[in-house]
Parts: structure tokens; C-alpha cells; sequence
């Protein structure tokens, strides 16, 4: 499913917001634009490397 560019950017304010008020440390926030790619796409392989 695409989100919008808005809505993709309200999430990551919202999960910035979440780890700060937590005191969690957010290193990164991994999208891929492409959902039909599943499992194989480049943002999902290339997490585990982080």
C-alpha cells in the first residue's frame, strides 16, 4: 500500500516524538516506496546490516 508523502512524514514525526518522550534513541527510519516488493526489497535486506 503507498501513502502519501504527508502521511509517510506525520509516521516518522510521530515515531520520532514516541522514542524521545521514551528516551529512545532513533538511529534511522527505513522506508520503501515499493510495498509489492515484499520481503526482497532493497530497504528490508538492507536493515538487518545497520
Amino acid at each position: 500500500m503507498r501513502v502519501s508523502r504527508a502521511r509517510q512524514d506525520a509516521l516518522v514525526t510521530s515515531l520520532t516524538e514516541y522514542c524521545r518522550s521514551h528516551e529512545l534513541q532513533l538511529s534511522g527510519v527505513f522506508t520503501d516506496r515499493d510495498a509489492a516488493s515484499g520481503p526482497a526489497s532493497a530497504a528490508f535486506t538492507g536493515l538487518p546490516d545497520v
